[in-house]
């Protein structure tokens, strides 16, 4: 199985062999696992998306055509490659393409591991208790947690090799305040995190939030 930066060495590869005198690739990698809680117990744990974007660019005869692929099949890739050069041939000619010509090679960032679903799962039960134990008339209709790695690389033929990685936890919560039979209307927050390290009751506007819900089931007008 080709590396992502292979990927992308063979795109730029594609595109010079069609005859690009200069050419670019950015190729874009990701991928997200889902855990969802529904009603306050979790559900469901999942690799929901893996996904793939690859943007080329190419200037023949100072003439520049690119296309953007959602897919790293080397056919694929060869397919964009010609269609690069075919849509060039309708474009005006520009003496100095719009591209970094200083041949620069950096790394940001670290490469994401898979997340650490068991400090996940407990960080998930560990909000659906407290807010149990907090908010006792707030019910959390449905929480998603997000980890998406994404891994960003950018290749030219003037020598420049710049990768990015990044991570993050996104987390989404639906909820709303009951008393007996009266209900709330559904209520929504979210956030995003680095890491795992603090409690999702700690962070942000969380707790501040639920304790609203919990004050919208009774309802007073206005004189």
């Amino acid at each position: 199985m080709m590396k992502n930066c292979e990927i992308v060495n063979y795109a730029l590869d594609s595109l010079k062999n069609k005859g690009a005198q200069q050419a670019q690739c950015i190729g874009t990698f990701s991928t997200t696992w889902e855990l969802t809680a529904l009603s306050g117990q979790i559900e469901l744990l999942r690799t929901i998306n893996d996904e793939t974007s690859i943007d080329m660019k190419g200037y023949f005869d100072n003439k520049m055509g690119g296309i953007a692929i959602s897919t790293s099949e080397l056919s694929a890739i060869d397919e964009a490659a010609q269609s690069c050069l075919d849509n060039s041939k309708g474009a005006k000619a520009d003496e100095t393409p719009a591209m970094n010509d200083e041949a620069v090679v950096k790394v940001f960032g670290t490469p994401a591991k898979e997340p650490d679903l068991e400090k996940l799962i407990n960080r998930t039960n560990e909000f659906l208790d407290k807010s149990r134990e907090m908010y006792p008339n707030v019910l959390i209709r449905q929480m998603i947690v997000l980890y998406t790695t994404e891994e960003s690389i950018y290749k030219n033929t003037y020598g420049v090799d710049i990768t990015e990685y990044e991570d993050v936890y996104s987390v989404s919560i639906m909820f709303s305040g009951f008393d007996g039979d009266l209900n709330s209307s559904f209520n929504t927050y979210g956030f995003a995190v680095k890491n795992l390290d603090t409690p999702f009751m700690d962070v942000a506007l969380v707790s501040k939030r639920l304790a609203e819900a919990e004050k919208m089931v009774h309802t007073h007008k206005y004189p």
